[in-house]
């Protein structure tokens, strides 16, 4: 009997929309500070290996302390790293959305009215933005959207015009298949995926990863709420990046190209976003001191919410989501979602 015909490849992907949106110059760089055997002299993974977070497991022996450890280790560089540079007296300001702005613009926010003195016509959606994506989401959990919550009206009482992430629409995203492409392609990749699907989003049901300690992320054009895997309990084994790694696995033997923005050490769900920059402006200028409020605001957070001594399970009261279509602000439309647990 003649083996079966190999699958066939993966469907080629269109060029990618990278120049649109105020996350084509995010710069995705690993700040953990670990190197690993996996990982090339460029700290990009070896062609070698087929999983991309196995660079990180290994590196850390596997150890669920060495690897929360690379977590906190990233979070709180970029912190340190964005805080210099948005108090430096070359900072230009905040990173504005301009898709999100018109987007707001389009829904009569008064926050963004100024930036369109003429009252053009408003473009639907999908004209303002293109971009369509494949991911696989966590939501979180009612006592993780309320600490959130709190958060988000700390920051909003300071920045009145600050875009904040609709508590419906809060997401962690455990695996992103493609992002800022065409629906067309995304319904490609969702046919092929179609029968592995229940058991991907279902996988976190017999691989529990929990994550724990909060910590208020940001750079200059969004802020994020941070967790790190947890370490120390029966059943930490199994971390937060090994579920990111078999997302991985399991989305490759569906056989689709898996081409995510990165890979870094980060588990952060997007809580707000720059719709303006008059809030942290004197004049149509940036201002020093507002500047150095903000982060100030910020440390006074982290201060706070350190003492939270909750956790999150991925996957419990809500299931994993994939989801597709324009998700960039908590949108799309879900494909499969498991149940929680």
């Amino acid at each position: 009997m003649a083996p079966p015909p190999p699958p066939p490849p993966p469907p080629q992907e269109p060029i990618i929309l990278t120049g649109i949106g105020t996350d084509a110059v995010n710069s995705f760089e690993d700040l953990s500070g670990l190197s690993s055997k996996r990982t090339s002299v460029t700290n990009s993974p070896n062609s070698e290996f087929e999983n991309p977070y196995d660079t990180l497991i290994d590196a850390c022996e596997n150890g669920p302390a060495q690897i929360q450890k690379a977590y906190q280790t990233h979070r709180t560089t970029r912190n340190a790293n964005q805080r210099l540079r948005l108090i430096s007296d070359d900072f230009q300001g905040v990173t504005v959305d301009p898709i999100l702005r018109e987007l707001e613009y389009v829904r009569d926010s008064p926050a963004v009215s100024y930036a369109f003195p003429d009252s053009p016509e408003k473009r639907t959606v999908d004209e303002i933005d293109p971009r369509n994506c494949l991911v696989f989401w966590a939501r979180p959990s009612v006592t993780v959207m309320d600490l959130i919550g709190r958060i988000q009206s700390r920051l909003k009482k300071f920045a009145p015009d600050l875009w904040l992430m609709p508590r419906d629409n809060l997401h962690l995203t455990v695996l992103e298949i493609t992002h800022s492409t065409t629906a067309e392609f995304v319904t490609t990749l969702i046919e092929r995926m179609k029968p592995s699907l229940d058991t991907i989003v279902n996988h976190p049901r017999s691989h529990r990863a929990r994550l724990v300690k909060p910590l208020l992320s940001f750079d200059a054009a969004a802020l994020a709420v941070s967790f790190v895997p947890a370490a120390g309990k029966e059943g930490d084994e199994y971390t937060y990046h090994h579920l990111r790694r078999d997302f991985y696995r399991m989305s490759k033997a569906a056989n689709v190209g898996v081409t995510s923005r990165y890979i870094v050490p980060s588990a952060h769900i997007t809580i707000a976003r720059f719709v303006t920059a008059r809030d942290h402006e004197d004049a149509g200028v940036v201002d020093r001191n507002k500047m150095k409020e903000w982060m100030d605001l910020v440390w006074e957070i982290n201060a706070e919410i350190e003492s939270w001594d909750g956790e999150w399970t991925v996957g419990e009261e809500r299931g994993v989501d994939c989801r597709s279509g324009r998700l960039w602000y908590g949108g799309g439309k879900t494909v499969v979602q498991a149940e929680g647990f």
